[in-house]
């Protein structure tokens, strides 16, 4: 008896919770594609994304939560002279002149600015300006990996429909824009069918060409050092006193 109101009570839960989300389970399709553009320590992380549903998005708007990686980071000064129709929101600040080792992930917030009216499949693509860290010398100089992990996706809607309200109730509480910190609003989630990341290479110094690197440099060093000084020498007296009779000869 004990056991079929455990099953009645989780089957009515599963029902209720099913209803409360309808508009996320409408959606279809959620498809990312990343990749990093440009080569070096300035890079463009290029996304693009599109979400489909059996419903209409109704005055809907994008918002997008990157983790940024310890190897990594934004110049929150330039970042959004950029980009026309994304912002990143100004709640974080990147140390830009700590090495990887000496950093963490951070997270950021990505506005769209577009409002989808009335569709049934949201485009979106941008190109996030980030920069790598110098990663300090490792033993046989393997290259370092950077890995940008692909943004939690969230969807707010300016809509009475009920089955968009029941999903956002609860949901996940974010500014509602960059113009006003203090407000929230609640964002719905969209889960994403796989996993996408983006994967920057980088150099680094081999440390078992440290004791070579030390000799030459010494020794270039010590020669243009010696071509610097050299003229400013004194002569010899006697020396001197012989090229200046020749001199009169």
């Amino acid at each position: 008896m004990g056991q079929m109101y455990l099953v009645l009570l989780f089957s009515v839960f599963a029902v209720v919770a099913s209803q409360q989300c309808a508009w996320l389970e409408a959606i279809s399709n959620v498809d990312m594609s990343m990749k990093l553009g440009k080569s070096g320590f300035h890079r463009d992380l290029q996304v693009s994304l599109a979400i489909g549903s059996k419903s209409r998005f109704m005055e809907c708007q994008l918002l997008y939560r990157f983790v940024i990686p310890a190897g990594g980071y934004i110049d929150m000064d330039s970042v959004n002279n950029s980009m026309r129709f994304h912002t990143v929101y100004p709640s974080v600040k990147f140390d830009v002149e700590a090495p990887a080792e000496a950093s963490k992930n951070q997270a950021v917030l990505l506005y769209g600015h577009k409002v989808y009216r009335k569709v049934f499949l949201i485009n979106d693509s941008f190109a996030l300006p980030v920069h790598m860290r110098y990663h300090k010398a490792v033993e046989n100089g393997e290259d370092a990996e950077v890995e940008f992990k692909a943004p939690e996706i969230f969807v707010r809607c300016s809509t009475d429909q009920e089955d968009y309200t029941k999903c956002a109730k609860g949901g996940f509480k974010w500014p509602c824009d960059v113009s006003d910190k203090k407000k929230k609003c609640e964002w719905v989630r969209i889960p994403k069918k796989k996993d996408v990341k983006a994967i920057g290479i980088m150099p680094r110094g081999n440390l078992n060409h440290l004791n070579v690197v030390a000799v030459v440099t010494f020794l270039f060093v010590f020669t243009a050092a010696a071509f610097i000084v050299a003229p400013l020498i004194p002569l010899d007296p006697k020396k001197q006193d012989k090229e200046e009779s020749k001199k009169r000869e």
